[in-house]
């Protein structure tokens, strides 16, 4: 049997299982949206809120209309936006 001791084995195998399972992870909403529509401009629009917690506010323009994510950091601001890009899939999919 596999120790944690056992020459390493285990750390070996924890390491493969990392691997696989990182490649099963579901692709979050920015990959999604490059995937339907490569090349899109993401735009810093304001940043408000005190300095020790700030709230962001980043735009995507997809198919003419403005997608406006806020979060407490650009990214997840970013990731925002994405996301309600890809709702709008939903209600338009000819995209």
């Amino acid at each position: 049997p596999l120790e944690e001791g056992n020459n390493g084995h285990f750390c070996k195998l924890q390491l493969i299982w990392k691997k696989v399972s990182w490649s099963v992870t579901p692709k979050n909403a920015l990959v999604q949206l490059h995937e339907l529509k490569p090349g899109l401009q993401y735009k810093m629009v304001s940043q408000t809120g005190p300095v020790h917690a700030p709230v962001f506010a980043v735009a995507v323009e997809v198919n003419g209309l403005t997608f406006e994510g806020t979060g407490p950091t650009k990214k997840k601001a970013k990731m925002r936006a994405a996301e309600l890009a890809l709702k709008s899939f939903l209600f338009n999919p000819r995209g």
